[in-house]
């Protein structure tokens, strides 16, 4: 049974969030680092290693990649999408197979950061860009989209995660999560400052950095990777949350979704989140300095949520496809 959107990602990390979009019976998700349960999958990943590639170039990895699998659920209407950090598992032999095999079908590339962010898949994606005949461009930052020539794609590939919306106490004032940036380390610096402010301010801080620094990085801070799972029951136990967007980002990251969808308050240093949808003053604080942040509004929990009624579901994004294809 052929399917409309073709959806290839890397691995889980967008699976949570995209969810609603994945349930749709429209839709087939195609795992390209599927864990292999067999010696193999060590195998695999040294052949595929992009670390590797620098020094030396392996011959055949096309060999890991199924067409097979793709061919009963192709269909007339049906388009490949690939989900941002996949681009990095796509190695040339790749593209190749999916140009003998389908070369009727649109490639639709989806950018879930911001082009001038300081992140790993960022030089794969702007490979890509120049390598791979794209059909369509997708980016959330409308900035990057008047500078690149990408398509706008909205608010509108966030879920409702209903499964969360259970009672759980609260069990810190404000939370935050990110990961070190290549050349990030005055970002990192700020985050270590906010975090030793509001600690000495007696607020309760549930803060991981990971692949931060731990020589600097203040006691109490986590540094371990978080399972997406685990940072939305983080967000669900605390008061506020602490977005920082990276310098050359102008829009809004992940935190301004999660604060709305699940009726938390916002601290930002993204002036452009007047601009959003839901945006409250009283629920919503921007600061340029660590020194401007208010301790007492963190710590004082939000009387009333933002009614969210479900518009950045993740369901929405195939009708936006449409409207460019």
């Amino acid at each position: 049974m052929s399917v409309k959107d073709i959806i290839f990602i890397k691995d889980d990390s967008f699976s949570d969030y995209l969810s609603d979009w994945f349930r749709l019976p429209s839709t087939y998700v195609y795992h390209m680092n599927d864990r292999i349960r067999t010696p193999l999958y060590q195998i695999r990943k040294v052949h595929l290693s992009n670390k590797l590639e620098r020094y030396l170039r392996l011959p055949a990895k096309g060999i890991w990649f199924d067409t097979g699998k793709l061919k009963p659920v192709v269909g007339a209407d049906s388009r490949f999408v690939f989900i941002s950090d996949v681009i990095m598992c796509m190695k040339k032999e790749f593209w190749e197979k999916l140009d003998r095999d389908f070369p009727q079908v649109p490639k639709v590339l989806i950018i879930m950061d911001s082009m001038h962010a300081h992140s790993f898949c960022i030089r794969y994606i702007r490979e890509s860009l120049k390598s791979v005949n794209w059909n369509l461009v997708l980016s959330y930052d409308l900035d990057d989209c008047r500078e690149f020539g990408f398509q706008y794609l909205g608010l509108t590939y966030y879920s409702d995660f209903p499964v969360l919306q259970e009672n759980l106490p609260v069990t810190s004032d404000l939370f935050f999560v990110g990961m070190h940036k290549d050349k990030g380390e005055q970002r990192d610096q700020v985050i270590y400052e906010i975090y030793r402010r509001c600690r000495e301010q007696k607020l309760r801080c549930d803060f991981t950095l990971f692949r931060g620094n731990p020589g600097e990085m203040p006691e109490g801070m986590q540094g371990r990777r978080l399972p997406y799972a685990e940072v939305l029951r983080r967000v669900r136990e605390s008061n506020c949350i602490l977005e920082m967007v990276q310098s050359g980002q102008t829009r809004q990251s992940i935190r301004y979704f999660e604060a709305v969808t699940m009726d938390r308050k916002l601290l930002t240093n993204n002036p452009n989140v007047r601009e959003l949808p839901y945006y409250d003053p009283e629920r919503m604080k921007i600061f340029s300095s660590p020194e401007e942040i208010d301790p007492d509004w963190i710590r004082e929990p939000m009387a009333e949520g933002y009614h969210y009624q479900g518009e950045f579901s993740s369901a929405h994004i195939s009708k936006t496809i449409d409207r460019y294809l």
